[in-house]
């Protein structure tokens, strides 16, 4: 029989620190690199191969329909030897540009016939040139390779690094004309999901994704072990609709018109890992920036210009109570104190903030914040440990992670339910589906941050009352009684003064408590349950 050590290492992976586990989250969700499309075989490799043909078709009758395909091969191979010609007889001008001196007009040409040989980009958060995979329809770094390879080839002795580069930037500002739009679609590994009908429709380069999803779009898949592990996980309902909420709203790559960020709470094992895990299923390009970082402005933010998540685990206490930094980076709100943020500002910006934030920590610290953070936070707590056994379906051998990844078509499925709420409240002009207002999920957070959190949900209710009080004799009676019941070490009294008045609704006065008695120190706008 499995250990409890052995059945959390099944649900939760190796077991590497926490504040590790998830680093390669953004390599990992990178597209595949490939061979790159542009590379074209060697001469000697072209001979080899047609010396093979030969010897494979020799002495084989063509007859009938054998003999009709070959004569429409002919045709299409003379129909591409007449485009290439053409092409090449447009290079011949180029040089011939070169020849006279005319570099100007020869740099213009070549950017011209770069481009109607191979489709470029330029993404608007990068300077780097991309270029087309027409494998995967996606753009990806190397056009700066691609253009070389070509340029090598057609302009022989005329070719150089600078006019290399001459191109390059030719071919760039005609591209920045143009502008990088980008489709209102999800691209998956059988088509472009457009999201304004859920229709799939073929694969295109004109939606311009640096990634795709491993995910097809299959309408009768189903997740049903992925959706049982999230009830062991996460008892609340209503917590069960915003992880799936939020999930499809990281599907909305291209905007963030929602000012929230998710936060998992919960120990080691106790499942949110596992829900990443799912979660870059359904999701294909996340980065994994700490928050600290994204505080320091232009080197953590550039890191985000891209991938459509920020996913950060094992976020500590400290980072959690910088305010600015869920403030600042899940809102989106120019930092004009940035040097980078204010150069964007001057260049008009090609493209909008859209990247989502999700975080995990295992623990919560009292916190001092105002309603506009917690307002902005979406917090789900995963409350427990939770096994293997309590998750696998009954008679399955394989592991979890595995059962996850044969259900990737169906998390997508699942993913894309919480994308319709999410879309729909945006065009009702309503506010993010499922989310609970910023007292509740102060409220919530109380209760997870340690003894006196847990004192203030269970023991106190906040009213802002001024004519609500309690001595604070009485209240830190009852608080060391609270402890004693938890059997943990009860904070000093400064410390519970401190803690909880970090609520904007409780205050410290001194009260008359008893009619013509002397005032004491109380507690102002709370109430103590019995």
């Amino acid at each position: 029989m499995d250990s409890p050590g052995q059945k959390d290492q099944e649900l939760s992976g190796p077991q590497e620190p926490v504040h590790t586990r998830f680093k390669g989250f953004q390599d990992t969700s990178q597209p595949e690199r490939r061979r790159p499309p542009w590379r074209q075989p060697s001469k000697e490799e072209t001979a080899e191969k047609d010396a093979a043909d030969d010897e494979e078709t020799e002495g084989v009758e063509t007859e009938g329909a054998d003999a009709e395909d070959a004569q429409t091969q002919d045709g299409q191979n003379e129909s591409v030897g007449d485009e290439a010609e053409r092409s090449g007889d447009r290079w011949e001008e180029v040089t011939g540009f070169y020849e006279d001196g005319n570099r100007k007009e020869a740099r213009l040409l070549a950017a011209r016939l770069a481009m109607e040989a191979l489709t470029f980009a330029t993404p608007p958060f990068l300077d780097e040139l991309y270029v087309l995979d027409p494998s995967t329809m996606t753009y990806g770094p190397g056009g700066e390779e691609a253009l070389n390879s070509l340029l090598l080839r057609n302009l022989k002795a005329h070719h150089s690094r600078r006019e290399v580069r001459e191109i390059a930037n030719k071919i760039r500002a005609r591209l920045y004309d143009e502008d990088f739009r980008k489709a209102e679609a999800i691209p998956l590994s059988n088509g472009d999901l457009s999201v304004r009908h859920m229709e799939l429709s073929k694969r295109s380069p004109d939606g311009h994704f640096l990634v795709r999803s491993n995910a097809a779009w299959d309408p009768g898949a189903g997740c049903p072990t992925f959706k049982n592990f999230l009830r062991q996980a996460v008892p609340d309902r209503t917590d069960r609709q915003v992880l799936q909420n939020y999930t499809g709203y990281c599907l909305l790559h291209w905007d963030r018109p929602f000012r929230k960020a998710l936060l998992l709470a919960g120990p080691e094992g106790s499942g949110w890992e596992t829900f990443l895990t799912a979660f870059s299923m359904a999701v294909p390009w996340a980065a994994s920036v700490a928050p600290v970082r994204l505080a320091r402005g232009k080197a953590g933010v550039s890191k985000l210009k891209g991938p459509w998540v920020n996913v950060q685990s094992g976020v500590s206490a400290e980072a959690l109570t910088d305010l600015r930094l869920l403030k600042s980076f899940s809102a989106g709100v120019p930092n004009h104190g940035d040097p980078s943020q204010i150069e964007g500002v001057k260049q008009g910006g090609r493209s909008r903030k859209a990247t989502k934030h999700v975080y995990a920590t295992g623990e919560l610290p009292p916190l001092a914040a105002g309603d506009q953070f917690f307002r902005r936070l979406l917090l789900v707590p995963f409350p427990k440990k939770v096994s293997a056994e309590d998750i696998a379906p009954v008679g399955t051998d394989c592991g979890l992670r595995q059962k996850l990844l044969e259900e990737r078509d169906g998390i997508l499925q699942w993913a894309a339910e919480g994308l319709r709420r999410v879309l729909r409240a945006w065009a009702d002009g309503e506010g993010f589906p499922s989310a609970r207002s910023a007292e509740k999920t102060r409220r919530r957070w109380e209760s997870l941050s340690g003894p006196i959190g847990r004192f203030k949900a269970d023991r106190l209710e906040v009213t802002g009352d001024p004519q609500d009080t309690v001595p604070k004799e009485r209240l830190y009676s009852a608080y060391r009684k609270f402890c004693r019941q938890e059997r943990v070490f009860a904070e000093t009294k400064t410390q519970l003064t401190q803690t909880l008045t970090e609520d904007p609704l409780i205050e410290t006065r001194r009260r008359t408590i008893k009619r013509g008695g002397d005032q004491v120190p109380c507690y102002v706008g709370v109430k103590l349950r019995d």
